[in-house]
């Protein structure tokens, strides 16, 4: 299984500078652009990696919450059990937990699709603004008037790189 975070060329000698990432279910589509040093071009390849979740939940640094709690843990590994390794917030207490026992902590994000591109893009959003079926027109400086439509919130996606600035339209079946 690749890892989609490693990315060569199909060769496997080239490497790729990512450009996006988007989530298919369990694996990952990855755009990059190669430079091929004998030929001296770019081109796009696109790729489809299977998801480690393993290795995805395993970041240092990842702020988790224990299930049903208001209690939140900072991974720091995993043991030999399978357990994550928790550094509590608000102490210097570690805890064990089984990884099916948190979830990572990930701010409210919507996917939104524009025009006839069937493609989803993440962005932040305030919970509650938006439904599935919204639709949208952007108001940020190099994409104004750009409509888009809803078609999924709360995605927790880590896609997601800025705060969706637009405006809900309401709109009349005729």
């Amino acid at each position: 299984m690749k890892d989609w975070k490693t990315h060569l060329s199909p060769s496997g000698t080239e490497p790729l500078k990512v450009v996006d990432a988007m989530w298919l279910g369990d694996k990952v589509k990855v755009t990059g652009e190669q430079l091929d040093s004998k030929l001296r071009y770019t081109r796009t390849l696109k790729s489809v990696y299977e998801y480690n979740e393993e290795s995805e939940m395993t970041k240092t640094n990842t702020l988790y919450q224990i299930k049903g709690t208001e209690t939140y843990g900072t991974y720091l590994a995993t043991n030999s059990e399978g357990k994550f390794v928790l550094e509590m917030k608000g102490s210097t207490e570690l805890k064990t937990v089984n990884k099916n026992e948190v979830e990572e902590v990930l701010p409210h994000t919507v996917e939104i699709s524009f025009g006839s591109d069937s493609r989803g893009y993440a962005f932040f959003c305030d919970k509650g603004k938006l439904e599935v079926g919204d639709i949208i027109m952007r108001m940020d400086s190099s994409y104004k008037g750009t409509i888009g439509f809803v078609t999924a919130i709360d995605t927790k996606s880590k896609a997601a790189t800025k705060e969706l600035v637009a405006v809900k339209l309401t709109s009349e079946k005729i």
